[in-house]
């Protein structure tokens, strides 16, 4: 993992033990040995960090491209 997305997951991770609590429930699922494609149906402006703390892999998001001008968000 990248050491910013490490650092920004760990950061999403404490601050949603905080909030919420969480159930992760069919996580063995989810290939590890090949790519694949997760949807969502944008629930809340929480759902890419919750979807990041809850997966075991570096995610790559695809947004709005004005989305990525946001300093905090962009890298």
């Amino acid at each position: 993992m990248r050491p910013w997305y490490r650092f920004c997951l760990a950061a999403a991770r404490w601050i949603l033990r905080i909030l919420a609590s969480m159930r992760v429930v069919g996580v063995e699922h989810v290939p590890r040995d090949r790519n694949y494609i997760l949807a969502s149906n944008h629930y809340s402006f929480l759902e890419p960090p919750i979807l990041a703390v809850a997966g075991h892999l570096e995610l790559y998001f695809l947004a709005k491209s004005a989305l990525f001008r946001i300093p905090v968000l962009g890298p």
